[in-house]
Formats: C-alpha cells, structure tokens, sequence
C-alpha cells in the first residue's frame, strides 16, 4: 500500500507542477496585459468572491471525499453523492441570489469602478453555482480513488484554461478575466460530471428519505467543523486584499491606498501562494489513504504519516527556498518595474505559505481522517485572530507600512498555528512528527535564509544556491526522497 500510495503522490505533484507551470505562465501573462489598477480590482473582487464562496462549502467537499472513500460499495457511495450534492444546492441558490442582489451596495464599499465590481459580482454569482457541484464531483473521482482520471484532468484542463483565458483578458481586460473564470468552471463540470458519474458503474440508487437523513447528520457532524476551518482559511487568505482595498478600515488606519497598492500585494501574494501546489496536489490522496488508514490500520498510522509527511516537508522547504532566494531577480526579470516593491512583502509570505503547506497535511491527512474536530478549528482560530492580533499591533506601534504589516502577521499567524498542531498531535499520538532529517533540512535552510537576507552580490549568491542545491539533492537521495528507479539487469541469453 505504502508504494502505490506514495507513487500516486508523485504522479499528483508532477500532474499538478505540469498544470501549475501552464497556469504559472497563465498567471503571468495575465499580470503583463492588465495595468496594474486592473490587476488590484480583480483582486479585490476575487478575494469578495472567494470569501463570499466559502460559505457555500460547508465541508462537504473533505467529509464527502471520507466517507465515499469509506463506502462499502458503489450503491452507497452513490448515495452520500446525491445527498451531498442535493443539500449543497440548498445552500449554493440562496447565496448566488444574494451575491447577484447585494452586488450594487457591496461596490458601494469602495472609492471607484463601481459599475466594474457588480458586473463582476453579478458574473461570480453565476459561478458560484456551477462550482457547487464541481468540487462534489472532484471529491467523487478521488473517493473512489479514481487517481489517473483526476490527476489527466487536472493537467489537460489547465491548457483548456490558458487557450480559454488569455484572449479574453487581452480583448476585455478586467472584464474579460471574469468572463473566463465562468466559461472555464463550466467545462470543468461537464467533464469531471461525465467522468464521476461513469464511474458509479450504473449502481444510482437513490437514499430512501431515513438514510437521507442519516446520511446527511453524519457528514454534517464532521463538514460543520471542517466548513468552519474553510472559512476561516478563506478569510486569512483575503485579509490583505479585505484591509488594503476597504476604504473604510484605511481612513481609521490613517493610510491611503490604491488600487496600484492592491495590484503589487496581490502579486506578492499569488506568487508566495505557489508554494500551496505541494500540499495541495496530495490532499485528495492522502485524505482518501491516510481516512482508509486511520480506520482499518491505527497501530501503524502515526509512523506511516511521519515517514510520509518527512518527505513532504523536505521537498516543500527545498522548493521554498529557492523560490524565497531568486524572488528579487524574478521580478526583475519578468515585471521589470510594473510592480515594483513587490518583492520586499515575498519572503515573509513565502514562509508564511511554508507553514500553511503543513497545516494543510495534518487537517487533510489526520485531523480530518481522525474527527479531530475541536481542535481543528481552534487551530484555525488561533490561525485568523493571531494573524489578526499581530497586525493591529504593528500599526499601533506604526513598526511596519500596512502591506508589510500584513505580510508579517500572516507569517506569525502560520507559524503560531503549526507548531500549536504539531504539539496537539504529540499530545493525541504520542509521537512528535518531527525527525532528524527534518531538523537538518529547517537549519540548512535557514542558514540560506540568513544569505538571502545579507545582500551578496549575484555571482556569491549563485556560488551560495548551487552548493545548497547541491547538498540538498544528495541528503534527498540518501534519504531517499527522491528515489532512482534501479537499473533492470539484462538476463543472459
């Protein structure tokens, strides 16, 4: 099990690095043809929409990927499907209308673009109910760990995205990224539909109304929890562009701000968040195996999670750091001044994603997997109110500019929340899922960190990331985290 979980893990990472080089060119070519205002309103109107979207998802993406993992067959599984699904809509409808009414006195809010911000509010209500149902059917090719289909349409669909996105935003600007996030997420759910509902292999019964109920009382006894830690994350996430772009709370700051201002966060923001491809490409997989695990393998579930969860950590810092070191010439090179000041917000968003990347394993692969509910969420509360707590003291004590104070608080929110999980963990399993390779890693790292930060010149600093590359790849092949495939033995003839 140990090998086929770990194969399907790096097919995951290498779909999603495939689809995430696209959609990293996708997300640059975007950048390069809007202004930088028209960069800050869609992150504005993005960040509304996000938070505004969360609320529609209840948990019932994770809990439903559980318990269709945890099925006794196709029939049942079929079953927690159509009740998820059916009770998702529920609450999807309500809130579209809303968005789609509420759009007019939500721009309202904000100094200028008003008619831009409903249309785009308009257009995302839309969205949000195709979305409803997309990310059910993303958690039914998973929970039936239909891997190869998931992780095919993962890659091809980016490239769908990119033909789709670029020639509507080059033609319409601003309007036409929204245009395209609508058109995208409904292929997306013709797809991924005609794909999870073969994969039912014909066995559609529907729940009679007492499992219904049932169904439904024992997903929302896990989803509830789970749908709270997504809001909270959503608006962790969205503090930054929630702050700059709200008049209001920057007239009480005493700042002035602008949609340029916005524009050069949000870059800084989106380009840290990469970091998030890691762990996420192995959510949907780790959820279905380490759920599986839990319930059928307790003895051995701790010391599977470490060995895994080493490897993850080892990567996810490597990868880190070298996108932290070479952030100052990417700018440079691919923005010249467009976005100038950028990078100054990067390395401490960077290392802010850093530690999210390992709350994000242990809420998919544990706290979920185990109904570690409470808990979960205090996490996550700890996670938004230090977050919260640390940039009001910046600004009272005026230590930081507003951009900067947010970036440094959402670092110390993460970092404050990992370690209070990796110590909850220690407490339920009696183990600290922290290992020697680990330790060696964060302080060769750091170490890195400290160069960074002291200025060398270039030719020092590639001399510096060469060594650490170096070094790096050679512990990740004795510790074998990368593992070369052995050379097969010709037989004689």
């Amino acid at each position: 099990m140990k090998n086929s979980f770990e194969k399907w893990q790096v097919i995951s990472i290498i779909s999603r690095f495939g689809a995430q080089i696209i959609g990293t060119l996708q997300w640059y070519l975007v950048a390069l043809i809007l202004p930088a205002p028209s960069y800050g309103l869609y992150s504005i109107v993005s960040g509304i929409a996000k938070s505004f979207g969360s609320y529609q998802n209840l948990g019932l993406q994770s809990t439903s990927n559980r318990e269709i993992a945890a099925a006794k067959d196709l029939a049942h599984a079929f079953k927690v499907f159509f009740v998820v699904a059916t009770f998702r809509y529920f609450i999807s409808i309500p809130l579209a209308i809303l968005l789609f009414v509420k759009s007019t006195a939500i721009s309202s809010q904000f100094d200028s673009d008003h008619t831009r911000i409903v249309f785009a509010l308009k257009v995302y209500a839309f969205i949000i109910l195709f979305q409803a149902i997309q990310g059910i059917f993303n958690t039914v090719l998973a929970g039936l760990k239909k891997f190869k289909i998931l992780f095919s349409y993962q890659f091809l669909f980016t490239i769908i995205s990119f033909v789709i996105s670029i020639p509507l935003v080059y033609f319409f600007d601003f309007e036409g990224t929204i245009i395209s996030i609508l058109i995208t997420t409904i292929i997306s759910v013709l797809i991924l539909g005609y794909f999870s509902i073969k994969s039912f292999e014909g066995n559609f019964v529907l729940p009679t109304f007492a499992e219904y109920k049932f169904i439904l009382k024992d997903i929302l006894s896990l989803s509830l929890s789970v749908y709270i830690v997504k809001v909270i994350f959503s608006n962790w996430e969205n503090l930054g562009k929630a702050i700059i772009g709200t008049s209001f709370i920057l007239a009480l700051l005493g700042d002035k701000a602008s949609l340029q201002l916005v524009g050069v966060f949000g870059i800084a923001l989106a380009y840290s968040a990469k970091l998030m491809m890691i762990s996420d490409s192995i959510t949907d997989v780790n959820m279905t195996i380490f759920t599986e695990k839990y319930l059928n393998d307790i003895k051995n579930f701790a010391s599977d999670f470490l060995s895994n969860f080493s490897k993850i950590f080892i990567t996810t810092t490597f990868v880190s750091i070298s996108v932290l070191f070479w952030n100052k010439e990417v700018f440079d090179f691919i923005f010249r001044n467009k976005y100038a000041g950028a990078e100054k917000y990067v390395p401490v968003l960077v290392i802010a994603y850093w530690a999210y990347s390992f709350i994000n394993i242990y809420k998919s692969s544990i706290y979920v997997p185990a109904k570690r509910l409470l808990l979960l969420v205090v996490g996550f509360l700890l996670l938004l109110i230090t977050s919260i707590v640390s940039f009001i003291w910046f600004r009272l004590l005026n230590i930081f500019d507003v951009t900067l104070s947010l970036s440094v608080a959402m670092m110390i929110g993460s970092l404050i929340t990992y370690l209070f999980m990796t110590f909850d963990l220690r407490i339920k399993f009696k183990v600290w899922f922290i290992n020697t390779q680990m330790l060696i890693t964060f302080s060769f790292s750091l170490f890195m960190c400290l160069i960074y930060f002291y200025n060398l010149q270039l030719n020092f600093k590639l001399l510096m990331f060469v060594l650490y590359f170096a070094i790096q790849m050679y512990l990740m092949l004795k510790w074998k985290v990368i593992k070369v495939p052995a050379k097969k033995s010709s037989s004689p003839i």
